[in-house]
This record gives structure tokens, C-alpha cells and sequence, in this order.
């Protein structure tokens, strides 16, 4: 008996031991074929400025450039230019469409509530053409994402669904607002029919390995999450973004080819990023490795550098490693000075990142906290509701404060709140939105969290 025991040890040994190479393999094959998303993005906007500017009253230029401004999170480039489109084809449902998914994506960016603006373009793409299964798609995403009406959404998609069944967001969103109503089984069928149209891949098995580890089939979680390591390269087309339409063919083939691989970066990044997730979080299937976690997100960033999720988490991330080990992550803001300029989240993230980095120094370099002081500033000045930057304001103006010489003893209360107010460590506050919901005591007016 003793024998049999060592020896289904050594298997379970052996078996995660593969295992994490294949995940380290992963990461080494794909370093080899790293490519910015910006050359391509860079070189098509370029040809897109030109044609605007030969042709201002061709609506479906406008239409093309805010597509490659939304593949890459730039919102409000990508909303102004589906806004000069409807002006120039008003009649077009389309474009109402689109500007629809840009602000519900763009919501989510800069913590704004633009329900009215949304309603109302999705009303008037309706008026122009009910039978459109991207209509009913981003319909089932409000109703969904920012009203919460679970009914309707369910409805909506099940309608874009019966519209366009070869669509395989459609079957990824369903299964999303599925698992999320706790229909394990019954979201699991639409994540398994995303994979039979090669849809998002990655994100599938990942999903249905969650599922399968909720349902104690412990066996199936682990190959499933193989699956998603092994898919992390796949090679997705044009058909396989929701919003190249028609007028898309009014492209050369370059600027063709480059879209094709801005939609390739742009999901491989988020395929290393959810596998990263896993590493982070840890599960059944798939144990917590901080280090290997790090290398995942690293990836992601480097062949695409506006996925503000991975932020999110390298965030997180610096609350369980050493913060020199990520000193490296802040190329990725740097080098990208528009994004930073246009990205209410990304702005926050690179002010929090930098004054994590440095207020835990003795001293800290008061230079960088005030460049995080400048970065909350600038998304106070954005958006005044910015959950929590009033609270990092006051944190940066005190760090630097306490730290001018014979200032010591001179620091406010900042950090004299109860257990129940912001944590006296920035990261793990931060960390807090993963999990829990954001308001406001009205007794101590700060921001605090609760379950």
C-alpha cells in the first residue's frame, strides 16, 4: 500500500512538474515572435489620416479609424470618429452601433455612466433596422453590463443568437451573464459551441476549467486550462472581429494585413493575461506562482500595451512579491505617452503604481510621489467621481509632506481611520475593487469598502 502511495505521488509530482514546463516552454516560443501592436496600428492610422483628408465627408473612413482606435482602448478617439460618421450617414444603424459599444467599453475605462447617450443611440439604430444582431448584442450588454436587468439581456442575446448562430461572441457573452447567474451547466453548452467556431479560445477553456472545477470535476478543470496554455497562439481573421464590417473592403490589402494582426496581438495579450490570472489567483487546477504569474502579464504587455486588466493585476501582484521585481512593468506607461494622455484607468494606474513603488522607500524619492500627485490631479481634473482619487490626492501631498527635512512629526491624520476606511497600504486598497463594491461613509466622507 505504502508503494502504491509513493508512486501515485510521484505521478502527481511529475505531472505538475510538466505541467509548468509547458507553461514556461509557452512563454519562451512566443518571446521569439514579439511584435508591438503599434508599428501596425501607427501605419494604418497614418494611411486613415491621409484618406480622411482627401475625402472629409466619406463616413465610412471615419467608421475605419474609430475601429482601429477602439482595438486598441483609445475611446474617445474612437467615439468622436463614429460621431462624425452617423453625422455624415445619419441613416446608417451601424454606426449608431458602435458609438453604443464604444461608450459602454469606454464606461468601464473612466468610470462614467453614460446610460442616457447609450439608450439613446441603440434607440435610434433600432428605429433604422430591429433585425440587427449587433443590435440586439450591444442591447444585451446594457441591459446586462449597466442596468442589470438580467431578463432582458438574456432575451437580447438569445435574439442575436437566432440572428447570426455562426457569431461566437454572442455565445461567449451568454455564457458570461450564465455563469455569472450561477447556470454553470447551461453556460458551459455556449462556452463549448464558442470553441466549436474558434471564437476567443483561450478565454473559453479557461472559462469552462472554472466550471468544471465549481462542478468538483477536478480532472477536466486541469486539461481544460491545458487547453487554454496550448491555444494561447491562435490565429484569429477578420471575421472574427464583431465590428469590421462592409466598409472595411474599402481597405488595401496592407491595411487589411495589419488590422488582422492588431486583432491577433490584442487577443493573444488577453489569452497571457488570463492564464497569468489563474497563476495569480491560484486554483484546483492550476497552483499559485507569483513569479510565473508576472511572466504571463509581462507578455501580455509586451504585445499589447493598452490592456489596462493587466495593470489591474501586476497591481495586485505587488502586494504579494517584491515591488523591485516590477520596476521593469513601468516601460510599458512610458512608452506610450497618447494612451496615458487619453486613458483615465491607465493614468490612475501609472500614479498608483509609482507611488507604491516609492512610498515604501525610507525615504521615498519625493520627485516621483509628486509625479503621481501630478497623475491623480489629472484624473481628478477628468473625472471628479473617480472612486477613491480624492483619498490618493491627500496620500501623496501627505507622504511628501511628512518627508520634507524637520517635517517629520508634522504629518495630518491621513492615516488615523478605523480598520473599516482605506488600508494604510495603497496597493491593498486597491486590490479591494476586485472583489468588493466602492461607497461612501456618510460619517467620515472617505472612501471605504464593503462586502
Amino acid at each position: 500500500m505504502k508503494k502504491l502511495i509513493k508512486i501515485y505521488l510521484a505521478w502527481i509530482v511529475a505531472y505538475l512538474m510538466i505541467f509548468h514546463c509547458q507553461a514556461e516552454n509557452n512563454l519562451q516560443k512566443t518571446n521569439e515572435n514579439n511584435y508591438s501592436i503599434n508599428k501596425y496600428y501607427l501605419h494604418t492610422s497614418n494611411w486613415l489620416t491621409r484618406k480622411i483628408k482627401k475625402n472629409p465627408n466619406d463616413a465610412k473612413y471615419y467608421y475605419i479609424n474609430g475601429i482601429i482606435n477602439l482595438l486598441i482602448n483609445n475611446y474617445p478617439a474612437s467615439i468622436d470618429n463614429f460621431n462624425r460618421a452617423i453625422e455624415l450617414a445619419p441613416n446608417k444603424a451601424l454606426y449608431y452601433i458602435v458609438v453604443s459599444n464604444a461608450l459602454i467599453e469606454s464606461d468601464k475605462i473612466h468610470n462614467l455612466d453614460r446610460i442616457s447617450d447609450i439608450s439613446t443611440a441603440i434607440q435610434k439604430a433600432r428605429k433604422i433596422d430591429n433585425n440587427s444582431a449587433l443590435l440586439h448584442y450591444v442591447s444585451a450588454k446594457l441591459n446586462y453590463q449597466k442596468l442589470y436587468n438580467y431578463k432582458d439581456s438574456l432575451k437580447d442575446i438569445h435574439k442575436a443568437i437566432e440572428l447570426r448562430p455562426q457569431t461566437g461572441a454572442f455565445y461567449e457573452l451568454a455564457g458570461d451573464m450564465l455563469k455569472h447567474a450561477n447556470s454553470d451547466k447551461e453556460a458551459l453548452t455556449y462556452y463549448q459551441k464558442q470553441l466549436i467556431l474558434g471564437y476567443n479560445v483561450p478565454y473559453a477553456y479557461c472559462q469552462i476549467s472554472k466550471i468544471y472545477e465549481d462542478l468538483k470535476n477536478f480532472p477536466k478543470a486541469k486539461l481544460n486550462f491545458n487547453h487554454a496554455i496550448k491555444a494561447i497562439n491562435t490565429k484569429y481573421t477578420i471575421s472574427d472581429d464583431l465590428w469590421l464590417g462592409n466598409d472595411i473592403s474599402a481597405l488595401p490589402k496592407e491595411q487589411m494585413s495589419n488590422l488582422i494582426n492588431i486583432i491577433n496581438l490584442k487577443k493573444n495579450s488577453q489569452a497571457y493575461f488570463l492564464i497569468g490570472q489563474n497563476y495569480l489567483f491560484g486554483h484546483i487546477y492550476c497552483k499559485q506562482n507569483y513569479k510565473l504569474a508576472l511572466k504571463y502579464f509581462d507578455q501580455a504587455l509586451a504585445i499589447y500595451q493598452y490592456n489596462s486588466d493587466v495593470y489591474d493585476a501586476i497591481i495586485l501582484l505587488a502586494s504579494k512579491i517584491g515591488r523591485q521585481e516590477l520596476a521593469s512593468i513601468d516601460k510599458y506607461f512610458s512608452e506610450n505617452p497618447k494612451q496615458i494622455n487619453t486613458n483615465i484607468k491607465l493614468i490612475f494606474q501609472k500614479g498608483l503604481f509609482n507611488y507604491a513603488l516609492e512610498s515604501y522607500k525610507k525615504p521615498p524619492n519625493i520627485d516621483k510621489i509628486n509625479k503621481s500627485l501630478k497623475l491623480f490631479k489629472k484624473v481628478s481634473q477628468l473625472n471628479p467621481n473617480y472612486p477613491g482619487i480624492n483619498e490618493f490626492i491627500a496620500r501623496c501631498q501627505n507622504t511628501a509632506y511628512s518627508n520634507l527635512p524637520n517635517e517629520s512629526n508634522k504629518s495630518d491624520d491621513a492615516d488615523n481611520t478605523d480598520t473599516k476606511s482605506i488600508l494604510k497600504d495603497p496597493i491593498a486598497e486597491y486590490n479591494c475593487r476586485f472583489n468588493e463594491k466602492l461607497y461612501v461613509s456618510p460619517k467620515q466622507k472617505v472612501y471605504v469598502y464593503q462586502k
